[in-house]
């Protein structure tokens, strides 16, 4: 077992040299501690010289991150995950240049966390790493930056409420990759909303199922939200919150038995609703066509590339949450509690995605004291981080409003 001692490193970042990767790099240079002891790493030196002189030139006064080159090789890949105390990924699609990497970490000890929106990977290295984890005290937090709003209650609903922002090859890579390895059927299963999750809750009462009007048209409304459409992204964040849900069950950090949460896109009105809704679900089958994907692969950006970041300096990101308490079946609907929050970032959502890494590595090499910590590894979740995380996304620039519905005891951190 590799000790702290022994490890040149606190933070690794590989992929430096990608699109998620540089912006990631450009964020730990400008913003955490001076004395971090970090290193870029990949597989070409001359790029990784090039960005270093690129951080030169937006924090001279910074000594420099470490260059480690390395091979997508496990003979490598074990040296370079027992060279440092985390490694930051951000080389996609992970389910093509992840596995090893992920695997090694946890065998080596060695924190992870990366910037995947990739189910079937997230599912697979929890079957085969979780447990290896454990025992060797590593702390694998799959980083997916849209689970703020974790308070303990019964059903929480999230929406986009505006957003600006762009699309990468990469992410674009590994949604392709992804339909080309699973079917639709497999895909279903993977995103079921308790899949990633060590247990299956045992509600005081049944979940409610979405209406018909939701199924077949989109319709939603919800008060403090307004019309909501599918989120693309539901899925994948469903399994992630309701994985944190079951990690922080049996903990004094619980959600409650009878936790549900949803993600959605606010629209304009009912008739956007269900133009969204329909649009989404053709893009969605025109996605599923093998041509049609390669056709996309061909003409947008290639991975690694993405929009000139000086053109999504002025793109946003805003989430809104409303969070119902369990106050259990006899409570009135009209006076059941409920909270409501808003997040808020002014900059493009890969630079929160920037963000979001870099401040967990911080608490993950830096503390001893989150739930994460005493949890004593394993495949985790970022709400483990707790409000520590919370505190360090404000440092980051993000802002984070919660109130009750009424409008008292507002919350700002």
């Amino acid at each position: 077992m590799v000790t702290k001692a022994d490890r040149t490193h606190e933070v690794l970042l590989w992929g430096a040299t990608g699109y998620t990767g540089k912006i990631t790099a450009e964020y730990i240079n400008k913003n955490l501690p001076l004395d971090l002891n970090w290193a870029i790493a990949g597989r070409d030196r001359k790029k990784l010289e090039s960005l270093n002189e690129h951080l030169k030139t937006l924090n001279p006064t910074r000594p420099l991150p470490a260059i480690e080159i390395f091979r997508l090789k496990e003979e490598d890949l074990n040296i370079l995950t027992r060279k440092t105390q985390l490694v930051i990924s951000t080389v996609g699609p992970f389910q093509l240049y992840g596995s090893d990497l992920f695997r090694l970490c946890a065998q080596n000890g060695t924190h992870y966390v990366d910037s995947t929106g990739e189910s079937p990977f997230v599912g697979d290295m929890i079957k085969a790493n979780d447990d290896l984890a454990r025992k060797n005290g590593s702390i694998v937090a799959v980083s997916h930056n849209r689970r703020i709003f974790d308070a303990p209650t019964r059903r929480v609903d999230v929406s986009i409420h505006s957003l600006k922002g762009s699309v990468s090859g990469g992410t674009l890579s590994s949604f392709i990759n992804a339909f080309n390895r699973y079917s639709f059927a497999q895909l279903y299963a993977i995103h079921a909303p308790y899949s990633f999750s060590p247990k299956k809750p045992t509600p005081t009462e049944p979940i409610k199922s979405s209406s018909l009007w939701i199924k077949l048209f989109g319709l939603l409304y919800i008060r403090n939200l307004g019309w909501l459409g599918y989120q693309s992204q539901s899925p994948i964040d469903r399994a992630i919150v309701h994985s944190t849900w079951g990690l922080l069950d049996g903990t004094s950090e619980r959600y409650g038995d009878s936790f549900d949460w949803h993600a959605w896109v606010r629209l304009w009105g009912p008739i956007a609703a269900i133009f969204w809704h329909f649009t989404l679900w053709s893009l969605t089958a025109l996605f599923s066509l093998r041509p049609v994907r390669w056709l996309l692969s061909k003409i947008w950006y290639k991975p690694g590339n993405g929009v000139a970041a000086d053109k999504i300096q002025k793109n946003w990101l805003e989430y809104r949450t409303v969070a119902n308490v369990d106050d259990g079946p006899t409570q009135k609907p009209a006076k059941k509690r409920k909270s409501v929050a808003r997040l808020r970032f002014d900059s493009d959502p890969y630079f929160f995605t920037g963000v979001t890494l870099a401040e967990a590595a911080k608490i993950i090499v830096r503390r001893n004291d989150t739930q994460a910590h005493q949890l004593g590894g394993g495949v985790l979740t970022p709400a483990t981080l707790g409000d520590s995380y919370v505190a360090a996304l404000k440092e980051g620039g993000v802002t984070i409003e919660v109130k009750s519905a009424e409008g008292k005891e507002t919350v700002k951190w």
